[in-house]
């Protein structure tokens, strides 16, 4: 089990093949598992990768190969591990456990047009949000409350 972890290791970024061994078999397990949970988000960026290009050659009767999708997949890959970390850096500067909408916002700073769509789409959901409370208020103060009558 121990060469099957090392052979995914290789050539995986903050994971060293030497540092794998000696180690008890619970943090094996860990390493294992999160070797797996990358591959498996790989693959799904990939696979979505895969269906864009596919999209935009039929619109566009461009061909894309093989090796630019891997490399927009590996791009694609880093700025989500880049963001991933911003999003948890941000939140634990500011003293949270959670990440919030300013963090995401802070995180996409550097692009206008992507900042602005992301606000857009945040102003959507917090008027959605509060139509969904005040229809949920009007609903629990519409219901009439029973009336208890003894006898005397």
């Amino acid at each position: 089990r121990i060469n099957r972890l090392r052979g995914m290791a290789e050539g995986q970024e903050g994971i060293s093949v030497q540092s794998l061994g000696g180690r008890g078999e619970e943090k094996e397990e860990n390493d294992y598992d999160l070797i797996v949970e990358k591959q498996r988000m790989k693959a799904a960026i990939h696979y979505a990768v895969g269906r864009i290009c596919e999209d935009v050659s039929m619109d566009t009767d461009v061909n894309i190969s093989k090796d630019v999708m891997a490399a927009i997949t590996e791009m694609t890959t880093q700025q989500c591990t880049t963001f991933a970390t911003d999003l948890e850096l941000f939140a634990k500067h500011a003293r949270r456990t959670i990440v919030n909408v300013d963090d995401v916002k802070l995180c996409c700073r550097r692009s206008r047009t992507l900042l602005n769509y992301i606000s857009k789409e945040i102003e959507k959901l917090k008027k959605d949000k509060g139509q969904v409370e005040k229809r949920n208020k009007q609903a629990t103060s519409n219901k009439e409350t029973p009336v208890i009558m003894e006898d005397d």
